[in-house]
């Protein structure tokens, strides 16, 4: 049996100063210091590009991030509620101690990122993409990232509880000690070897064997 080891939650100071999301960026970017101690809402400028900002101890609330480039920007002690991250552009970025909770994003790109201590909870992320990140002790629950590509990412500690992981790419991640139990696996793309160690119903085990060229058969009966 695998030990969870739960990611660690946000430190949000307990007084935030209000302001609209695409001003904060702007002035961060503009005074080339960090954004911290916000409560954020609004919506940053379409395809607007917001590289290596830092974003520390705030809140955003329904806030509107795509389709943003948002590339190498670090986030620390932050928390994103009903927040839309459509096909935001958020390559490189850091994120420690985050959580998105019922968010939605639709190809974010989350890819050669770094999560650490992250959840994601009741989420609609389809065709996300994280290949190449690092994350260490993440929790995914409940939430829809059919599609996404997960592929050649350096994992410790993360877990999947509920989560529709549908046609999503596991090639060149190692899988040992994840628990997919409660998940949705049917049609991931892998080569195989990444299954070591993983944690699968017995149906699921029937799907994998086919996935990888297997044929799965019941001896035969002896009649006499």
């Amino acid at each position: 049996m695998v030990k969870k080891a739960l990611p660690r939650p946000p430190e949000l100071p307990a007084v935030l100063e209000e302001q609209d999301i695409g001003q904060a960026a702007l002035s961060a970017a503009r005074e080339e210091r960090d954004a911290e101690g916000l409560y954020l809402t609004g919506r940053l400028a379409s395809g607007g590009k917001l590289e290596k900002l830092e974003w520390r101890g705030c809140r955003f609330e329904d806030c509107f991030f795509g389709p943003a480039d948002l590339q190498k920007n670090s986030f620390v002690d932050c928390r994103f509620d009903r927040c839309d991250f459509s096909n935001c552009r958020i390559r490189g970025g850091a994120f420690q101690r985050c959580v998105w909770s019922q968010c939605k994003g639709l190809g974010v790109d989350f890819s050669q990122g770094v999560l650490q201590n992250a959840f994601f909870e009741d989420c609609a992320f389809r065709y996300a993409l994280f290949p190449q990140a690092v994350m260490k002790r993440v929790s995914f629950s409940r939430s829809d990232f059919s599609g996404g590509s997960f592929g050649g990412c350096q994992v410790e500690g993360v877990f999947f509880d509920q989560c529709n992981l549908c046609e999503c790419d596991f090639f060149h991640t190692p899988l040992d000690g994840m628990d997919f139990t409660t998940s949705q696996i049917s049609g991931i793309l892998l080569s195989g070897s990444e299954l070591k160690g993983a944690v699968v119903t017995p149906l699921q085990a029937a799907e994998l064997a086919s996935l990888l060229g297997l044929i799965v058969r019941l001896p035969e009966e002896d009649d006499g």
